[in-house]
Formats: C-alpha cells, sequence, structure tokens
C-alpha cells in the first residue's frame, strides 16, 4: 500500500473532523512529495494525475505524452524511440562531448572523459565534481 492510500484510508477511522483534516493535509503533502516537478497529484511517482495549471506532466525532452516517461511526441530536436516511446537526441553525435558515434544509427555511443552516456537521451552529461568517470550523475566510478 502507498504512503498515498494508508493517509486516506485512515481518514475514514478518524474520530473528529479537526483530526481527519490533519491526516488529509500530511497526506497531500506527503503524496505530493513523492511526485515529479509540474505534478500537483499522482498514483506513483511517475504516473502523474493532475499537472500545474499551465504546465505539462512530461519528462523536458517531450512534446506530449501519456504520462511523464511515455512520449507520444517530442521537442525539437529530439526523436521518438517508439519502442521505448522516450526521446533521444537527434545528432547526439555533434555533442562537443561525444566520444565515439554510431555510424549505422547515427546516436553518440560514447562520451569524453568526465561524462557519462545517457542511454535513453543519448545526451552526454556531466559528472559529479571530483569525479573522473561516471556512469550516471550520481555514480561516481572513478574519483579524481
Amino acid at each position: 500500500m502507498s504512503d498515498c492510500t494508508y493517509y486516506y484510508k485512515m481518514v475514514r477511522f478518524a474520530n473528529s473532523p479537526l483530526l481527519a483534516l490533519l491526516i488529509v493535509s500530511l497526506a497531500v503533502l506527503t503524496c505530493s512529495q513523492n511526485c515529479l516537478p509540474g505534478c500537483l497529484s499522482c498514483s506513483t511517482p511517475y504516473n502523474c494525475n493532475s499537472c500545474t495549471p499551465g504546465q505539462s506532466c512530461c519528462a523536458p525532452t517531450c512534446a506530449t505524452c501519456v504520462n511523464q516517461l511515455q512520449c507520444t511526441g517530442c521537442q525539437p530536436s529530439y526523436s521518438l524511440n517508439s519502442s521505448a516511446n522516450l526521446c533521444y537526441l537527434t545528432n547526439s553525435c555533434l555533442q562537443m562531448t561525444c566520444n565515439q558515434c554510431s555510424s549505422t544509427t547515427n546516436v553518440c555511443t560514447s562520451c569524453s572523459a568526465g561524462y557519462y552516456l545517457d542511454q535513453y537521451t543519448y545526451v552526454c552529461g556531466a559528472c559529479p565534481n571530483a569525479c573522473v568517470a561516471c556512469t550516471a550523475a550520481s555514480v561516481c566510478t572513478q574519483c579524481a
């Protein structure tokens, strides 16, 4: 059972309106903290039920989406990987930090030292400070 479901079920057993209001307030605070930015309420961190007015719940690379992680259209300079429903950087080989490129798919396959390759978007992201090599923004494999 998620934290959200737990808090909302507790409201039924509250013996006063004030206690019920306190439980609901705690539930809204806890559940909204689990959502990604731009999402007001979610059943899981990646399944947005309602977005901030005037904003999209899509990932930054998506133009349109089914949910925060499944794109149906992409932002300019990105292409849709239809099997994964993710948007990847078109011509990612043109990045200054791209070290090696696939001649068949025209996407970056490895990045320069101090950068990691995002396997979904093919964007080279910077490693954390004092890190020479990493596999993700928060996973350092070789310290400086």
